[in-house]
């Protein structure tokens, strides 16, 4: 079946209301969403990580957890990862579903980025494949439509749904119909569809300009993802850079990004930071990286760039 919810995080709120008692341990990706991080903490739930690669959730590293046999679900954004972009292959999602089903563990998909691939087809959601019964898929509207349209869905068996519905009636009495019958109406117009042509060129190029100005200032050591879709991209640097220290003296020239120490459970990631591409013009994100990289060179440590010929 199928539920409205006032977005994604709302809907992993309700599954951990719903499902997990405090003390109750939750696997995550390693990288992790923020959000998801804060809220699980908040709730009084551990999060596990289980690392991600380059080719996203590391299936063999999984494997290990679920052996361990007290986890109550995995919480995963397979199609372009908040913080990395990446996307995870069919293969992966195929072999994850079967550990998983094995392990008599849910699987928590947050799809709220699927909507914005603007290279290439699209991976089938953990969900539309086969052996999918035991996946709960979480959608949102505010990331494809308006951050303040605080809309989505949960697509979960019946029986979950009725006990996610007993915690959201608590929490929200009713559910705004205005909004949901605006939406339903861009759906069904074809304006959604236009809406993402539209949004999909536009992400495209802000990418381009976020990759291209990247490569032009930053260390030429720096690993970066090259993301086929989404908002956001994942940059490694030379292992003496403190994305903490970074982002303090970024702050203070007026530049914003995350330091990759927030999206891990136990604080990794001090050399990392996610960059988002999604939310200015070409032309002042090139200005800003190159300000960026600037600031970066000036670290200790790090080599001046190379002056061009």
């Amino acid at each position: 079946g199928i539920r409205s919810i006032p977005g994604a995080q709302a809907g992993l709120a309700l599954v951990l209301e719903s499902l997990t008692i405090p003390g109750d341990r939750v696997l995550v990706e390693s990288p992790c969403y923020v959000g998801a991080l804060a809220l699980i903490r908040t709730l009084g739930r551990e999060a596990v990580p289980v690392p991600v690669d380059r080719n996203g959730l590391n299936p063999d590293r999984l494997a290990s957890l679920l052996q361990k046999g007290d986890a109550k679900f995995l919480f995963t954004v397979p199609t372009f990862h908040n913080p990395t972009g990446m996307t995870l292959s069919r293969a992966r999602r195929e072999r994850i579903l079967a550990l998983t089903r094995a392990h008599g563990v849910t699987v928590v998909e947050d799809d709220t980025y699927g909507d914005l691939r603007f290279i290439g087809g699209r991976t089938p959601s953990f969900r539309s494949l086969p052996g999918a019964e035991h996946v709960i898929h979480l959608g949102s509207f505010s990331k494809s439509v308006a951050a303040g349209l605080r809309l989505g869905y949960i697509i979960a068996p019946d029986a979950v749904l009725r006990r996610l519905a007993l915690v959201q009636e608590v929490h929200t009495i009713a559910l705004p119909t205005l909004s949901q019958a605006v939406m339903g109406h861009f759906l069904d117009s074809g304006g959604f569809r236009r809406h993402l042509v539209r949004i999909r060129k536009a992400l495209r190029e802000r990418r381009d300009a976020m990759l291209e100005a990247i490569q032009a200032s930053f260390p030429k050591d720096a690993e970066v993802t090259e993301p086929k879709g989404g908002m956001h991209l994942w940059v490694v640097l030379p292992e003496d850079v403190s994305a903490l220290d970074l982002h303090r003296e970024a702050i203070s020239h007026g530049l914003g990004f995350a330091p990759g120490p927030l999206f891990f459970p136990d604080g990794r990631g001090t050399n990392c930071l996610r960059l988002n591409f999604s939310t200015h013009a070409p032309s002042v994100t090139r200005e800003a990286i190159e300000r960026l990289g600037g600031l970066i060179h000036a670290r200790p440590g790090v080599p001046a760039p190379k002056e061009l010929p």
